[in-house]
């Protein structure tokens, strides 16, 4: 290694190595950035391209089954409340008050997770909580 052509300088730790040398025999650092055994140029030329195509392609998928959220405003005509009913009864706990109420949807739209709110208020005007749940049958 005493001639120049014989030899050359690793660009990581400055160690004399084989001209020859793809890959620093000390340090390991790759002397070539773009050599086939290379880790990142195989990221490079497979891993980056095959990792794009799936994103592009899950993207499309993802996207796919959802529409675009419906405006209620628009629909607002056509979904309405049919009856409403207060029924009062006791359990384990006290007295109950159910609220019961028929709406009836006459929009193209298969409307999903449908919330209601139903407001409590006490004498003075308050609204108070009563512990309402989220119960789906």
């Amino acid at each position: 290694m005493t001639e120049e052509s014989e030899a050359k300088t690793c660009k990581m730790c400055s160690m004399e190595i084989p001209a020859t040398a793809r890959k620093c025999p000390y340090c390991h650092h790759w002397q070539r950035w773009f050599a086939l055994q290379n880790p990142q140029t195989v990221v490079l030329l497979i891993v980056i391209p095959l990792l794009t195509a799936y994103f592009v392609l899950m993207g499309t998928i993802v996207r796919s089954p959802f529409r675009q959220w419906e405006q209620f405003r628009e629909h607002s005509q056509q979904v309405k409340i049919i009856e409403s009913t207060m029924e009062f009864g006791e359990d384990e706990c006290g007295p109950d008050v159910i609220v019961v109420g028929k709406i009836e949807n006459r929009s193209s739209v298969d409307w999903k997770d449908i919330r209601f709110q139903v407001d409590f208020f006490n004498p003075q005007g308050g609204v108070f909580d009563t512990g309402q749940q989220e119960a789906y049958t």
